[in-house]
């Protein structure tokens, strides 16, 4: 068994037929070849490097690992997978069965890659993935990297192997199906409906989505959306009609007398969904048309004879009202035995040890002390 690393996406072309059936294999909509190279099209972080680590057994490619190196403001070198900080979740990919054996090609791969790595990273990857111990268990040498776990977020999940969506919606509280009744309802009574995308709709629901998930954060803070929407306007007619023709991207559209009111994004790879993003119009709420929009694509789903609908991660409330499970993802690193290993550990730590309280004290708060908190900040930088 043999690794190489491809530093040119012209060369990955050929590849995409294995990486999309490992990927459906795997479970992982966002990790196929159309997710991954679409963003390093259109979304890579400046002075980025391709480095896809491919391992074969003889002919036959049974592992790929889509890496690319960041150069960080501190001067460190991180190994990344092919979309992280936009999707989730993520992995290398390799058929289970050499999984192990895959292991040690590409961990022998990444120690002799150029530039050198101090930091291979699994941010959004599932909790339950083997690979960042295997890695790190096969990585060459005496000395094995450190790994590092600094967050676990949870991640709620829907079953979708049922006879037909009305035996899965039995299943769900009273309180839940008169609320969804009530609301489809009141959307009829309004002269809305739930819809998904077409390839003819497609562009203009995209838009809707954009403006949509900016109003909803105006005043909120920070959404790495709204800045990038640029660029996401470029990975999606790269993603395009095709996609949506199929199946593999759907947008599930609540709208009110034609008008948009809510817009979620869904991946598909035939046996899994994930939910990636949204925005819906809080003049609205009383018609809970996120929640809506979910139930259609719960119902699609059933349809489709998919497995599960995985949420994304955090646990808001709206996705506990549909979750019957979860499947945590987790963002780790391994720290790689190198000279200045211990000097990028040390800085790390007090970063690391940051983040982690930061998000706790946030999880204690109630959305009124959060939104307290956003009010003060937007004060605090008008008068400053």
């Amino acid at each position: 068994m043999h690794a190489e690393i491809i530093d040119d996406a012209a060369a990955l072309e050929p590849l995409r037929p294995t990486w999309d059936g490992l990927a459906a294999a795997a479970g992982l909509p966002m990790a196929t070849s159309a997710w991954a190279l679409g963003w390093w099209r259109h979304m890579r972080p400046e002075r980025s490097l391709l480095r896809v680590v491919v391992v074969r057994a003889g002919a036959e490619v049974v592992a790929i690992a889509p890496y690319f190196v960041q150069d960080t403001a501190a001067a460190r070198i991180d190994y990344r997978l092919l979309g992280s900080g936009f999707a989730t979740p993520l992995s290398p990919l390799a058929c289970p069965a050499v999984a192990w054996q895959a292991a040690a090609a590409l961990a022998g791969a990444l120690a002799t890659a150029r530039p050198a790595p101090d930091m291979v990273t699994f941010e959004g990857l599932p909790l339950s993935s083997p690979w960042p111990a295997m890695v790190r268990e096969r990585w060459p040498g005496l000395l094995r990297p450190t790994a590092f776990r600094p967050w676990i977020l949870s991640a709620p999940t829907v079953s979708l192997e049922h006879c037909s969506f009305a035996a899965w919606f039995a299943t769900r509280s009273a309180n839940f199906r008169s609320q969804m009744r009530r609301g489809t309802r009141d959307l009829e009574r309004a002269g809305g409906q739930v819809r998904a995308s077409t390839p003819a709709s497609l562009g203009d629901d995209l838009e809707a989505l954009f403006r949509l998930h900016a109003g909803r954060w105006e005043g909120r803070g920070r959404s790495a959306l709204v800045p990038a929407a640029d660029a996401l306007r470029g990975l999606f007619a790269d993603l395009g009609r095709e996609q949506v023709a199929c199946g593999r991207l759907r947008l599930q559209v609540v709208e009110v007398e034609g008008a948009p009111i809510s817009v979620q994004l869904f991946a598909n790879d035939g046996d899994a969904i994930v939910y990636w993003n949204g925005g819906w119009d809080e003049r609205y709420a009383k018609l809970r048309p996120a929640m809506l929009g979910i139930l259609a694509e719960v119902e699609a789903g059933i349809a489709d004879a998919a497995r599960v609908l995985s949420l994304g991660g955090g646990a808001q409330g709206y996705k506990l009202r549909f979750a019957d499970g979860s499947e945590p993802l987790e963002w780790g690193h391994l720290l790689v035995p190198r000279a200045r290993a211990a000097a990028i550990g040390a800085r790390m730590i007090p970063a690391s040890t940051f983040t982690v309280a930061r998000r706790l004290a946030q999880r204690g708060l109630t959305d009124e002390q959060r939104e307290r908190l956003r009010a003060l900040r937007r004060r605090l930088r008008r008068t400053a």
